[in-house]
């Protein structure tokens, strides 16, 4: 669950009205099968169901001549499989009301499905097709168009954000774009093996909320047919740089720039990413016309700050201010800042965990980490609580330590980080 607490554009966090049974009432329910997939389920006792499979196959995957292959295998899932029509299983989805819906980030391509519980056996077997594509030729023709317009329809927080990481990595793994830059025609066949070595059962979590978990178990080790192909060699680490900056000159009159400093990773203990959640809480208070991101991968983290501004006089010095206050961050911690902090980010898991769509995919997220760690929602914001003005200190110390900067636009306002 923690692998995706994001305080993203959240100013505030009111407490809970009432208590959360969620906190207190959490079956969560983990095995891993003979073929290597990881099954994982929770029951929420509500009539509608969400079954999420996660690879990885994220950008960080691809090698240096599979830029994009991501992108593309996201938006060519919910075609043809190798045993059924992709038309047939979408109508069939249809049928039963459903919602398909497919992400992609730099470290896992999930596939999710929402349907009523009673439906759960058709759910997963039309899932678990869905997940093994056929990828012929004139599949991946038919998503070209689809490729171009999420490329021409980037959010300017996306377009900053990939600079920010070119910055943070360089020429490293998380450094690769998740969206790619080439929406022409590419050979099929490479493609077809790029999903052979990542949608294997080696490198899949498979997580199902208000699903009985023996019935999920029982599936996906008698009936659902993904490759146990051994997956090729994890990719190298992506060490964390710093003092990194890249910048785009744009004929917008206005400027966007992120700002970020290394966080804990999805690799280290769970008590180091409930620090990093709570860390982004104070920074949002201390840079409140900001947007805080906190971003944990497996192996590194950005924990940082997003602002999107019209381009003038004082532009500048705003964006210098912020920089500032963000390098400082460690001297705006303190007992009140962090008690308040907590109650936030205490609040902010239990609503998360309330989303069942939203849950089932970052425990999927989760269970494909270095560490496979689950933990309910009572146990975070147990962490939570257990966290200490030194612990959440630290991790804002070294954020601020050695920073990383994106920006686009009018980038003649954007101060230099050496100046801040």
């Amino acid at each position: 669950m923690l692998s995706r607490i994001s305080v993203r554009a959240q100013s505030s966090a009111a407490a809970a009205s009432a208590p959360n049974t969620l906190a207190s009432a959490f079956d969560l329910r983990s095995s891993r099968l003979t073929s290597g997939v990881s099954v994982s389920s929770v029951d929420l006792n509500q009539p509608i169901a969400h079954l999420a499979i996660a690879f990885r196959a994220g950008a960080r995957h691809q090698s240096v001549t599979e830029a994009g292959f991501a992108h593309r295998l996201r938006n060519a899932l919910g075609g043809d499989s190798r045993r059924a029509k992709g038309l047939t299983m979408l109508w069939q989805a249809g049928a039963i009301g459903a919602n398909v819906h497919t992400t992609a980030d730099r470290e896992n391509i999930i596939l999710s499905m929402s349907f009523p519980r009673s439906h759960a056996s058709l759910g997963a077997s039309l899932l678990s097709e869905l997940a093994q594509p056929s990828l012929e030729a004139w599949e991946l023709e038919d998503t070209l168009d689809t490729l171009k317009t999420d490329v021409a329809h980037l959010s300017t927080y996306e377009k900053v954000s990939q600079l920010l990481h070119e910055a943070a990595y360089r020429n490293g793994p998380l450094g690769q774009s998740p969206f790619t830059v080439n929406t022409g025609a590419v050979d099929f066949r490479k493609i077809q093996d790029y999903a052979a070595s990542r949608l294997v059962a080696s490198e899949c979590a498979v997580v199902g909320v208000n699903v009985d978990h023996g019935e999920l178990q029982s599936f996906f080790s008698e009936r659902a047919f993904i490759q146990e192909t051994k997956g090729r060699n994890q990719p190298a680490a992506s060490a964390y740089h710093g003092h990194g900056e890249s910048r785009r000159e744009g004929c917008s009159s206005g400027v966007a720039v992120a700002v970020a400093g290394e966080a804990p990773s999805l690799g280290g203990d769970a008590k180091q990413l409930a620090a990093g959640a709570v860390a982004a809480a104070i920074a949002q208070k201390v840079l409140s016309s900001s947007s805080i991101f906190y971003q944990p991968y497996s192996d590194s983290g950005l924990l940082g700050f997003f602002v999107e501004s019209k381009a003038d006089g004082t532009t500048t010095e705003r964006i210098k201010k912020a920089i500032i206050k963000f390098k400082t961050l460690d001297s705006a911690v303190d007992d009140a800042s962090v008690k308040a902090a907590k109650a936030a980010t205490k609040v902010a898991i239990l609503a998360k965990a309330d989303s069942g769509a939203e849950l089932a995919s970052s425990l999927a997220s989760s269970v494909l980490s270095p560490s496979r760690d689950l933990h309910s929602p009572s146990d975070i914001v147990t962490l939570v609580d257990a966290l200490s003005v030194n612990d959440v200190k630290e991790v804002a110390r070294k954020a601020g330590a050695r920073l990383s900067l994106g920006a686009i636009g009018s980038i003649r306002h954007v101060p230099y980080l050496d100046e801040c």
